[in-house]
């Protein structure tokens, strides 16, 4: 099937109960309460019956600010597509896509029992810049790690949801993608290599996977995860650094990836950026995802024959 081409129109279900989770951790001594966690659903609406692959995705913010509905930045001139954009962007093209909320620092989230992350993977340069923009105090290494553990729970719960509930949603459970920009692409890429669960590919924009929860997955011997990442030239500079190891790392492991980079930009960009590929395809960022996603379709299924590298 065609998944390049925008052709159809696209209906919104708003704040689908997809899990609760525990807030209020206060360091282990609580009282943890739980809150509801929801998400948006996109859908074409004029699309041929049957079920559709999806796609899961969580929005920016440095894990302190954003929303399933908005996660625009406009800054030094700069500014991305929302998430929400994203999902109806690839909605049109057939995919059924969700938008999803996830746990912020502020509700001190409980990060639950199953830890993936290392001490030292919680860069804190650009969290603390939008904690002063919100009139917070700087953040500890403990309290970043806690919020991202907690997101990639989140993630891999909706993830989940998404699956056990394919037939209502229209959704083929064998061919569920997840991404996000940002503090979303963290938690999105975090729950594909960390958190046991089998999407057909993962897309981080502007984000990473850290060298701990690789090393973790790759010793489990799992089926290969295709991979799209992309940033801005100019970047944050842990970003930049990261996502260039990252795309070593995952071509010396026979990984399925693609690195997209937009001349010029900083964090921020919009899917309509041009790009340079590291495979040489032109086009824009919003046309790369699209590409991407559907050579991964093509290969869903058979993960452990894939050999190609896009890099």
């Amino acid at each position: 099937m065609n998944f390049i081409d925008k052709r159809y129109k696209v209906g919104v279900t708003s704040d689908i109960l997809y899990g609760s989770a525990g807030v209020g951790y206060n360091d282990g001594q609580g009282p943890v309460r739980e809150r509801e966690l929801r998400m948006d659903r996109y859908a074409p609406l004029d699309a041929p019956p049957g079920p559709r692959p999806a796609i899961v995705l969580a929005f920016g913010g440095a894990f302190h600010r954003g929303s399933k509905e908005d996660d625009a930045v406009l800054e030094n001139g700069q500014g991305n597509t929302t998430i929400a954009s994203y999902c109806a962007l690839f909605a049109a093209r057939g995919y059924v896509c969700f938008s999803i909320d996830y746990r912020l620092t502020q509700e001190d989230p409980d990060p639950g029992p199953t830890r993936i992350l290392g001490d030292e993977d919680v860069p804190r340069s650009r969290i603390d810049f939008v904690r002063d923009l919100l009139g917070l105090s700087p953040s500890t290494p403990e309290m970043i790690r806690r919020v991202q553990e907690a997101g990639s729970d989140d993630m891999a719960t909706a993830f989940m949801y998404v699956a056990a509930h394919a037939d209502e949603l229209g959704v083929d459970p064998g061919k569920i993608a997840i991404g996000g920009f940002s503090a979303g692409g963290r938690i999105a890429m975090n729950a594909a290599f960390g958190e046991g669960i089998t999407p057909f590919a993962v897309i981080g924009l502007s984000s990473y996977v850290p060298n701990i929860v690789l090393d973790q997955f790759l010793d489990r011997g799992a089926d290969s995860i295709p991979v799209f990442i992309g940033r801005g030239e100019q970047d944050l500079d842990y970003v930049c650094r990261q996502t260039a190891l990252m795309s070593e790392r995952l071509k010396a492991a026979g990984i399925v990836h693609r690195l997209c980079v937009v001349p010029g930009s900083g964090h921020f960009y919009p899917a309509t950026a041009m790009v340079q590929a590291s495979d040489g395809v032109a086009g824009t960022l919003e046309e790369s995802i699209a590409g991407f996603l559907q050579s991964s379709l093509a290969g869903t299924g058979n993960s452990k024959e894939r050999s190609h590298v896009d890099s």
